[in-house]
This record gives structure tokens, sequence and C-alpha cells, in this order.
């Protein structure tokens, strides 16, 4: 293959990602959403079936084990190597963070259509209690 073949279809394929992620993703995600489509059978198996197969439910909890994990015996290593104790505790430091991120804060996966939603409640809820009160 020659590489001005090579070049044209990944500027091609930059072009139809960045057109699909920034045009395309949002707007059919919220219409899907807001629909009766998000709560169809074929929808809602389909993605379990494909976060099975893909480990979904196990990144959420993965990166920050390994991370927490690593950096505890990196910790009880930095005793009997020169390995500075400050690197291993940034990267328990970094496990727990990750751990935080995905188990305090789980709707930061819906790309702010949670978060919105959420805010949009408490608001409500607040004028409710309010004009109640």
């Amino acid at each position: 293959m020659n590489r001005r073949f090579l070049a044209i279809s990944a500027l091609i394929a930059t072009i139809f990602m960045l057109t699909g992620l920034l045009l395309l993703d949002r707007p059919l995600a919220q219409w899907i959403h807001g629909s009766d489509l998000a709560n169809a059978t074929v929808f809602v198996r389909g993605l379990d079936i494909l976060d099975t197969l893909a480990g979904i439910h196990v990144s959420y909890w993965l990166a920050s084990a390994v991370f927490v994990c690593s950096g505890l015996v990196l910790l009880a290593l930095s005793y009997a190597t020169p390995l500075p104790r400050a690197f291993a505790a940034v990267i328990v430091l970094a496990g727990l963070i990750q751990a935080g991120q995905e188990y305090i804060w789980p709707h930061a996966a819906l790309a702010g259509i949670g978060e919105r939603r959420l805010v949009d409640n408490l608001v409500c809820r607040r004028r409710i209690i309010s004009v109640g009160a």
C-alpha cells in the first residue's frame, strides 16, 4: 500500500469519527433516551450482552483494584529497596481516587445527561419545598 492511500484513508476516518462524536452522538443518545426505545427489550438485553462480553462491569473496579494492590505491594517493597515511599503512596492514592470516582459518582459515564437531571431534580425539589413552606 502506498502512503498517500493510507493518509487519505486516515483523513476520511478522522472526519467520520469527529462528525459522529461532535454532531451526531449526543443528539442521537438524547433522542433514544427520551423515547420509548431506551427501554425496549432489544436495547436492554443487547446492551447487557455487550457489557458482559466487553467486561464493562469488571472495568468499574478493575483499575482501582490494580492501582491500590500494586501501590500497597510497592509500599511494602519500599522498606527493603531504595524505592521512594512517596511513589508507592501516590499509586495507592490514584487507585483510591479512581474508586471514589466510580462508586461515589456513578453517573459520570452518562456524559452529562445524569448530572443535569440530578441538578434539575434538586432545583425542582427546592422550589416545591420553598413554595410549600
